[in-house]
């Protein structure tokens, strides 16, 4: 009996400590943030924290849980797990999302507050080769209206079959306004497809924008074209490069039906000015003749007139020279990368965008848009997150001036750092290219 009656005497120490400990952790608190919650379908998320506690040292090497939520799905799932480091920092790169999904971190009996990321959907686009000269939309009722379709298809994903799409077009005023002109839907695999003839000549941007129900809107990159006048029989005009590079010559020439050893000129018109003469020819025998090499500026119309007969208008596009270097080819993550460069000629207040390569490795989505200053440089700050291999370029859209051009590519590789270095990105709403979707 002696015995039984000091048990639990001998037994208080240890549940003394055992309750100081519970009292311990309860004391304790857990963040969680996410180091970018704007992302594209395919890309991981990286979570960064901190847990913190009274007595000196409890909260190093901890193993913290991180548990989410799927987008669709009851409940939470453990994904998995981060040990802290000396002053409680942790981190953990999750697998690639897919959908939108809520995270929280645990320790104990302690949890911290929710974090939502929200994913847009991966969107790509192709059609003809850049820089196609695309078929006029014929209006005669016997044109067969097969030979002025062109199709554009692509890829959304992931996203429920049936959600719709928009083929658009950017005005013709180059200030980011779309309009939609076609509009499809995505089948089971993912994929859509758009015909569309096109009715105005001239340049022509065109992209695919993507609403889906619970995602951020999405579109993708943008694609230049120039849609071709139709031509008078009587007096046709061709450009021999479109577009063309800057400081390139071109030459414009044609044929003048049954118009042998005549005399044309030859006409330009710049943005917003009225056509001029710039240079005369004559027709050979057979009619057929060429003006001497050109080289504009910016882009230009042309048009050819005889003593009784003037050709249609052809508008050439001008691509500038773009010059693109990143501070680092190789960076630790959580680090500022700078993208700069200088667009040749100058433009004053264009827009440019920083881009990342999808992880599909099929086209791109904007990080960031900025404006060339009063020497038309730009300067893009990026901060990266993740490991791996990270490809970007930089993109000039079109303008009133000048075609669209873009970098070449720009790969860099990401390092792992410890956590107590990330900090989460500022809050931001990076668009695809244009403010409306």
């Amino acid at each position: 009996m002696a015995a039984l009656a000091f048990a639990p005497a001998a037994l208080a120490p240890a549940t003394a400590v055992a309750h100081r400990q519970r009292g311990a952790a309860s004391a304790c608190q857990i963040t969680l943030s996410v180091a970018s919650a704007r992302l594209t379908a395919g890309e991981p998320a990286t979570l960064i924290g901190s847990l913190s506690c009274p007595l000196p040292g409890e909260a190093a090497e901890q193993a913290v849980t991180i548990d989410q939520h799927l987008a669709g799905t009851p409940g939470f799932t453990v994904v998995g797990t981060a040990t802290t480091e000396g002053e409680g920092a942790f981190q953990l790169t999750t697998a690639a999302l897919e959908v939108n999904s809520v995270f929280y971190a645990s320790w104990q009996r302690v949890r911290s507050g929710r974090e939502a990321v929200k994913l847009a959907p991966a969107v790509t686009i192709s059609g003809p080769a850049a820089a196609t000269q695309l078929p006029h939309a014929a209006r005669r009722a016997s044109a067969d209206p097969q030979e002025s379709t062109v199709t554009f298809a692509g890829t959304v994903g992931p996203v429920p079959a049936g959600t719709p799409v928009s083929l658009q077009r950017e005005s013709a005023t180059a200030t980011e306004d779309w309009r939609r002109i076609g509009a499809g839907e995505v089948q089971a695999d993912g994929s859509y497809s758009i015909p569309h003839s096109f009715a105005v000549a001239g340049p022509a941007t065109v992209r695919v924008v993507v609403h889906a129900r619970g995602q951020l809107a999405a579109a993708s990159e943008p694609l230049t074209y120039e849609v071709a006048q139709r031509q008078n029989p009587r007096l046709t005009i061709a450009s021999s490069a479109r577009p063309l590079p800057y400081g390139h010559t071109l030459t414009i020439s044609g044929v003048a039906a049954g118009a042998a050893n005549e005399p044309l000129t030859l006409f330009a018109r710049a943005r917003d000015g009225a056509f001029a003469a710039i240079a005369t020819t004559d027709t050979d025998t057979e009619g057929k003749y060429e003006f001497p090499a050109q080289s504009p500026a910016t882009s230009t119309s042309y048009r050819v007139r005889g003593a009784h007969v003037a050709s249609t208008a052809i508008f050439e596009g001008v691509a500038p020279e773009l010059s693109t270097q990143v501070s680092s080819s190789a960076v630790d993550a959580g680090q500022t990368l700078t993208f700069s460069g200088t667009v040749t000629p100058g433009h004053t207040g264009q827009t440019v965008y920083l881009e990342r390569q999808n992880p599909s490795g099929v086209g791109f989505h904007v990080l960031a848009t900025t404006t060339l200053d009063e020497a038309s440089q730009f300067s893009f700050a990026h901060r990266v997150f993740g490991a791996g291999k990270q490809v970007f370029r930089v993109k000039v859209p079109r303008d009133a001036e000048t075609q669209a051009v873009a970098s070449e590519l720009l790969a860099v590789q990401v390092q792992p750092a410890p956590a107590s270095s990330l900090e989460p990105e500022a809050p931001e709403t990076p668009e695809a290219p244009g403010a409306s979707f």
